[in-house]
Formats: C-alpha cells, sequence, structure tokens
C-alpha cells in the first residue's frame, strides 16, 4: 500500500487503459465495496456522448483493436476482466442522459458488427468491443 493512502480509498484511474496490464491492475483494485466508485468515474466518462465514441475515453485504440467481448477472431476477451466487465457494463446502464437506456442494444450491435466477423473497424470510426 502507498504512503499516505487509506486502506479503502479509491485511486482515481487514468482513462483510458492503454494496455493489458493496467486493465489487470484494475481489475485487482475492484473490490465489492469501491465498485461503485469505480462504476460512477467509468458512468461519468460514457455519459458524455454516444457508446462508439465514449468507449475510446475507457480504452485505447490499441486496447479496442485487440479484445472483443468474447475473444473471438484471435483477439482478447473482456470477460478475463469480470469485475471490470461489470463495471463497464454497470456503468453504460448507470449514466444519465443520452446513454440512458441504450448500452444493450448498442454493445450486441458493436458485438454483431466488429467482434463477430472479424472485421477491423475503419481507422477513426469503429470501435470492436
Amino acid at each position: 500500500m502507498a504512503m499516505g493512502r487509506k486502506k479503502n480509498e479509491v485511486r482515481r484511474v487514468c482513462f483510458p487503459l492503454e494496455s493489458v496490464l493496467e486493465i489487470v491492475d484494475l481489475e485487482e483494485q475492484i473490490t465489492p465495496e469501491r465498485s461503485k466508485d469505480y462504476t460512477s468515474q467509468v458512468s461519468a466518462l460514457l455519459g458524455q456522448a454516444a457508446l462508439t465514441k465514449s468507449i475510446k475515453k475507457i480504452f485505447s485504440e490499441g486496447v479496442i483493436e485487440s479484445h472483443n467481448m468474447d475473444g473471438k477472431n484471435g483477439k482478447l476477451s473482456l470477460r478475463a476482466y469480470p469485475k471490470f466487465l461489470n463495471v463497464i457494463m454497470g456503468g453504460s446502464n448507470d449514466t444519465s442522459g443520452a446513454a440512458s437506456g441504450r448500452s444493450a442494444s448498442e454493445c450486441t450491435g458493436l458485438r454483431k458488427k466488429y467482434g463477430q466477423q472479424g472485421e477491423k473497424p475503419e481507422a477513426k470510426g469503429g470501435a470492436n468491443i
């Protein structure tokens, strides 16, 4: 534990996550007591725009390109990080305004478009998470 840090203090995470190691580190930090705080951080980021744009506030392009939900087509699976995936899903469902109520259909659409067909997203506009 770092000097001056309280046992249950939530460490602010620098988003977007740039590597698998950063995701693993965050996965290890998420406890039942801290989950709500992390969900609030993610919710604030995801609520700023449509999911296809706001997901880039959570993950770097490299992480987006190397992962999908199920780990198909030679990619890594987001399901390998169940606590963080729960935070993301809670964040995408818990946002107010434009993001509210649309996350399930958007995630399904993204998975169909990129995660299961093995297609690469367009250089700037796509996502495969």
